[in-house]
């Protein structure tokens, strides 16, 4: 039973010490969760279903890329400076589609 509790413990703390992430990876992340915020923002104050789908499908979509841009940022396979361009061009493309929403409501 003691070997077991150990055992647990070690496992934790093995997860914990592999799940950090650098300054880099929280800075592109937080880029990104504050622009889904932004949207999931727009979604509650929408006046209709088309702008409030539209603006809850950019946060989603928001989450998601600054999950996979601090992931690609970790593995080398791109710089902190590409990732925020990243996040720049899809909040930019979010905003363009939930302008065409509003528009076309």
């Amino acid at each position: 039973m003691k070997k077991t509790f150990l055992t647990a413990i070690a496992a934790t703390a093995a997860l914990s010490l592999g799940a950090c992430q650098s300054d880099a990876e929280d800075r592109v992340e937080d880029a990104a969760d504050e622009v889904g915020d932004e949207l999931e923002d727009a979604a509650d104050n929408a006046e209709g279903d088309m702008v409030e789908d539209s603006a809850e499908m950019g946060a989603d979509r928001m989450e998601e890329m600054g999950d996979e841009l601090a992931d690609q940022v970790d593995a080398g396979q791109m710089t902190e400076g590409e990732a925020m361009d990243e996040v720049d061009r899809l909040a930019e493309d979010a905003a363009d589609h939930l302008e065409g929403a509003r528009e076309a409501e």
